[in-house]
């Protein structure tokens, strides 16, 4: 084992820095179970990329102790990763990766109080009903993403359990595969073309990269398509791809739920199935729409930022205004920059951090995004419309083509 090993070392041999330690992983990524992606973190700093992936609650991941290769220098790391790991250190002291037991208690009661105040409400006002309806799924989504990053529970076990079971139980689909395969991996290679699933929706396409995957004569009207085809196929592509994972994994009984919910449905609301079904649809469609507004319109590429700080603000931005309801509404995700710098932390406390960590950005010369719901939407579309040319500038380096990416990090090195 070697002691403090500069970091320059580690870009030069291809290695990945996790904490404290380097690892060798050259060999194991061929077996790792997330995919080879993971190779594109070679030779950088992957501390929080993996915390974010594998962690529980902002805690360090355990990677196979065979891969260790000894411990790195801190003082040689860059000057933006030392800030990011003090902040991150100081965060846990102050508690903010800790998810209060009221909490709980809280956000169960007010779950399941809105199904109730909702199921209600359809003796009174249908209409009222399904906007009860829609914020009460939407609800519970955002609660299940909040497990299924594994920022409620400390035991995997558990947090997979109440996720399934709320899922099933209140949007009537299984989500396991998908949270914890799928989106996963979209927050260590956000827009990365080629490992981000979240941008392999149908025959959309986001990227030059993308041409293949369908015509251009699609592509002018795939802005349509986009809104009103794949938004609202959101819930039913959800129910899909759990029943496939599912017969996949032999998990019947899983598959016996599910169907049982929607049977329980179909006997119960059997007269306001519109209300029922349909406000699942919309808050489905409402998910969708705020996970690409987030992203979809920003820069894309097929090799991922060996920076991790400035691979998420260059491709992510904060959402809307900062109405609090509205900001709950969207499952706290208005604050999508602080989601994906610390993925395992509590949404409840995305909006106390935000000013640190636009005041760390600005120190670094990191841009820190924030735009209006309608703006987002208008760009949204415009990258539908036209997207064979980035819409935003700059361009990341990562964007650069490989071939020519020596050259052209000198030139910009040089300020040219």
């Amino acid at each position: 084992m070697r002691e403090s090993i500069p970091f320059r070392e580690v870009q030069k041999n291809g290695w990945m820095v996790v904490g404290d330690d380097v690892f060798d992983i050259s060999k194991f990524a061929a077996k790792h179970p997330g995919g080879s992606e993971i190779t594109q973190l070679r030779g950088s700093d992957a501390t929080f990329t993996l915390i974010n992936a594998h962690g529980v609650r902002g805690e360090l991941p355990k990677l196979p102790k065979k891969l260790r290769i000894g411990t790195i220098d801190t003082r040689t790391l860059r000057p933006v990763d030392r800030e990011l790991r003090a902040m991150w250190v100081d965060l846990h002291a102050r508690g903010m990766f800790i998810y209060r037991k009221w909490w709980f208690a809280l956000d169960l009661f007010r779950g399941v109080g809105f199904f109730v105040a909702a199921w209600l409400l359809l003796e009174i006002s249908a209409a009222t009903a399904f906007f009860a309806f829609t914020i009460a799924r939407l609800n519970a989504m955002w609660w299940v993403h909040d497990v299924c990053h594994d920022s409620v529970f400390l035991d995997r076990e558990t947090a997979r359990r109440w996720a399934e079971l709320v899922s099933i139980v209140f949007v009537g689909t299984s989500v396991l595969d998908y949270q914890y395969k799928v989106h996963r991996k979209h927050h260590g290679f956000t827009n990365t073309i080629g490992a981000d699933e979240a941008i392999s929706t149908g025959p959309v396409v986001w990227h030059e990269l993308m041409r293949s995957r369908t015509s251009d004569t699609f592509v002018m009207v795939q802005s349509w398509f986009w809104f009103v085809v794949v938004l609202p196929l959101t819930l039913p592509y959800f129910l899909y791809i759990g029943l496939r994972q599912n017969l996949r994994d032999r998990a019947y009984t899983t598959i016996f739920a599910v169907a049982l919910r929607w049977l329980f449905v179909v006997w119960a609301f059997w007269d306001d199935l519109f209300v029922v079904i349909g406000s699942g649809v919309v808050s489905a469609y409402l998910l969708g729409l705020t996970a690409s507004l987030n992203h979809f319109h920003r820069p894309m590429s097929n090799v991922n930022d060996w920076n991790f700080a400035r691979s998420v603000t260059c491709v992510t931005q904060n959402l809307g205004p900062k109405n609090r309801f509205i900001a709950w509404l969207l499952g706290g995700l208005t604050y999508h920059i602080e989601h994906h710098f610390f993925a395992t932390m509590p949404r409840r406390n995305y909006r106390r951090i935000a000013p640190e960590l636009r005041a760390l950005c600005q120190r670094h010369g990191l841009e820190y995004a924030h735009t209006s719901f309608l703006r987002a939407l208008y760009r949204l579309w415009r990258k539908l419309r036209d997207p064979y040319r980035d819409n935003e500038p700059p361009v990341r380096p990562s964007m650069i083509d490989p071939s020519t990416r020596r050259e052209s990090l000198k030139d910009i090195a040089r300020g040219t």
